[in-house]
This record gives C-alpha cells, sequence and structure tokens, in this order.
C-alpha cells in the first residue's frame, strides 16, 4: 500500500522544485554567470563551420558570450571562444559579433 502512494508525491515534488528553473550559462569572455537568454550563442556545427546561432536551438557545441563590446575583447585577446569551442575562429565570426554586440548597446 505505502509503494503505490511513493510515485505519485515524488512526481508531485519533482515537478515543484524544477518549476521556473533557470538555465545558467558562462560567458566566454568575462567568465560571469547569466541566464542564456542574456547572452549571444556561437556554435562549431558537426561539419566544422563556426556560425553565430540566432535561434538559440541549433546542433552543435556551443559557446555563450555577453551582449557588450568589452567580454567580446576579452574573448578576442583571451582565446575565450576557441578554447571553448575547441577549434579555430574566424575573422568574419568576430567582426559579425562586433556588429551584433555594438547594435545591441
Amino acid at each position: 500500500m505505502f509503494q503505490d502512494k511513493q510515485p505519485v508525491l515524488y512526481m508531485r515534488i519533482r515537478n515543484v522544485t524544477h518549476a521556473g528553473k533557470a538555465v545558467i550559462r558562462r560567458c566566454a569572455g568575462c567568465g560571469a554567470m547569466k541566464d542564456r537568454r542574456d547572452m549571444i550563442r556561437i556554435i562549431r556545427s558537426q561539419d566544422g563551420k563556426v556560425l553565430v546561432d540566432e535561434t538559440r536551438k541549433r546542433n552543435g557545441r556551443g559557446a555563450y558570450l555577453c551582449f557588450s563590446v568589452s567580454c567580446l575583447e576579452t574573448a578576442i585577446k583571451r582565446h575565450g571562444l576557441e578554447r571553448t569551442l575547441k577549434c579555430s575562429v574566424g575573422q568574419d565570426v568576430y567582426t559579425l559579433l562586433r556588429e551584433k554586440t555594438e547594435a545591441l548597446q
């Protein structure tokens, strides 16, 4: 009789504790922990291309960056994106990121 009630109670507790949990990611530039909606996502796809992920849902290894130009400069200087993505990042990706960060500020 006790075994019948335990899974129902467990499911209720599990649903309540996980409701509204924010997904936190680390910035590749400054290292700050923020909500992923407040950051830009950069991915390395399976064929090795480095892209800016507008939808935040593409497959691939991802790196996150704050919306500030200073974080981008720090990531370039310390090779933060290259270290996180485990590949070399082209200059065209950095110029696209610079345009996006300057437009948002």
